[in-house]
């Protein structure tokens, strides 16, 4: 059962200025011709178009009592608290205040996140730093999870 699951995909705005940058390559190579110009734009839209999608493709779920994001997954019992970020504290986790006892599943482009504690000693990270649209959904999800899994 997946009790939460979100796409972190890019802002609308970033396709835009790929737009605008096939169109400034088209214009860049236009005194070749036509051809070069639309090959060129469009080998450009391909290579932007694939980096877009790729960088977009992250997800954050939690699944069967398991955070899953960017290559991590962790059971919910081995999580501690879990802490919401706005947008001045997730810059501040994100630049200068974490440590290197951090995993990171950021998205710049998001401009909140929440802050996991890995309670378990066998992870070789203390928290794990996410990014997230819905920080209070993730919050409800993990502590959903975590009554499922507790013990009667």
């Amino acid at each position: 059962m997946t009790a939460y699951q979100e796409r972190l995909v890019v802002p609308v705005r970033w396709w835009l200025l790929a737009g605008v940058a096939c169109c400034a390559v088209a214009l860049a190579v236009a005194p070749l011709g036509t051809g070069p110009a639309l090959a060129a734009a469009s080998v450009m839209a391909v290579l932007l178009t694939a980096a877009l999608l790729a960088y977009g493709a992250a997800r954050l779920r939690v699944q069967d009592g398991v955070l899953i994001t960017d290559g991590l997954a962790v059971r919910v019992e081995r999580l501690g608290w879990v802490e919401i970020l706005d947008e001045a504290e997730a810059l501040e986790w994100r630049t200068f205040r974490a440590g290197p006892h951090a995993r990171f599943a950021l998205r710049a482009y998001i401009p909140t996140a929440v802050r996991v504690e890995i309670a378990d000693p066998g992870v070789p990270y203390r928290y794990v730093y996410v990014s997230t649209r819905h920080p209070l959904r993730v919050v409800r999800a993990i502590n959903a999870a975590k009554a499922e899994q507790a013990p009667v």
